[in-house]
């Protein structure tokens, strides 16, 4: 946390040294890959994909949850953005945004597990999605075209502090040796993917022509605040995110006249 805080005072501290040039008001929408990546990859399976059941759900199909649901492989998310940004006479800028992601990751489901032993698996998969609405305070530069104005690359780095408000929604199923299934679909604040803090390093780039532009960014967590893993190791797991979209500018202030009294 003190290397949080002395990044944020950085940047603020630099956004002091130049003067404001214009400030353009934008939305953005737009899809992208999310994924978990563990702190150690030392450990290997059953560990990092296993359900943990009973016995009558082994023998017969039941309910189970994975130990761990975090998933290394992408799934299907999105995000929708809001933001400003201020742009001063240097072209540095400062890039404000709130927006509401919604974000899937996946993993095999390759053994059970009743509490006894482990069981190798015919198939399974899990399936998980965590909403979260993100503030992304962020700072950079604006390339243009000197031979077209109208034509401008952003390149910024920050933060994105993502806050979960919503349920976790956790979805399961493991194929038994002797073809019965496991489920699981649990949606809840208490499941072992739920996070409700993923603070991430930021770092984006912005392609546009007047109103429009296209927007690349991968965002790497490295804290959430707490340990949500259903005993199983790895015990964290951060966050990968990078995201495709497309932009659009509402408003901006470098044409206004100066009001004359």
């Amino acid at each position: 946390m003190k290397q949080l805080s002395l990044l944020i005072i950085a940047m603020f501290f630099l956004k002091c040294l130049y003067s404001q040039k214009h400030s353009e008001y934008n939305i953005a929408v737009g899809t992208g890959l999310f994924k978990y990546a563990g702190t150690d990859n030392t450990y290997i399976e059953p560990y990092y994909s296993s359900v943990n059941t009973n016995s009558v759900a082994i023998t017969a199909g039941g309910k189970g949850y994975a130990n761990n649901p975090h998933g290394n492989k992408a799934g299907f998310s999105y995000f929708i953005l809001v933001g400003m940004k201020k742009i001063t006479k240097r072209n540095f800028l400062w890039r404000y945004s709130i927006s509401y992601e919604s974000v899937e990751s996946k993993k095999c489901i390759n053994w059970l597990y009743d509490g006894f032993s482990y069981y190798k698996t015919l198939g399974g998969e899990c399936l998980l999605r965590n909403q979260f609405i993100t503030l992304s305070p962020n700072y950079g530069y604006r390339f243009t075209n000197k031979k077209n104005v109208n034509v401008y690359c952003d390149i910024t780095g920050g933060l994105d502090i993502a806050m979960n408000f919503f349920n976790a929604h956790e979805k399961t199923y493991a194929i038994t040796a002797t073809n019965n299934t496991v489920t699981n679909d649990d949606l809840s604040r208490t499941n072992g993917g739920f996070h409700p803090l993923d603070v991430r390093a930021n770092l984006q780039a912005e392609i546009g022509y007047n109103r429009w532009g296209i927007i690349v960014d991968y965002t790497w967590g490295f804290f959430t605040g707490i340990n949500t893993t259903i005993g199983s190791t790895p015990e964290v797991n951060n966050s990968r995110f990078l995201k495709f979209g497309l932009s659009y500018q509402l408003k901006s202030t470098k044409n206004k006249k100066p009001h004359n009294s």
